[in-house]
């Protein structure tokens, strides 16, 4: 994902993940290999999102993608479920 991010600046990376647990996991996962940027995620995953983070768990700057100005969007990373 870092790679692909490093190599094509210009696109935002949308992420599949399910809601519980996947999402929390890609985001720790991400936290863990230094990315320090906001992830930009779905509503469908805030409430879950907000709970990780309220038993302790850090993911960092977490904002939802419904509130970004889509034109700055190039080179994030935003998560949502499949079905969106």
């Amino acid at each position: 994902m870092l790679a692909s991010r490093a190599l094509f600046p210009e696109r935002a990376h949308l992420v599949g993940v399910y809601p519980l647990g996947k999402a929390q996991r890609v985001m720790a996962l991400l936290r863990q290999a230094g990315y320090e940027r906001p992830l930009f995620i779905h509503a469908a995953l805030e409430k879950i999102t907000d709970y990780y983070v309220s038993r302790g768990i850090a993911l960092g700057e977490v904002r939802l993608v419904a509130q970004a100005d889509r034109a700055k969007l190039a080179g994030e990373i935003v998560l949502c479920p499949p079905s969106a």
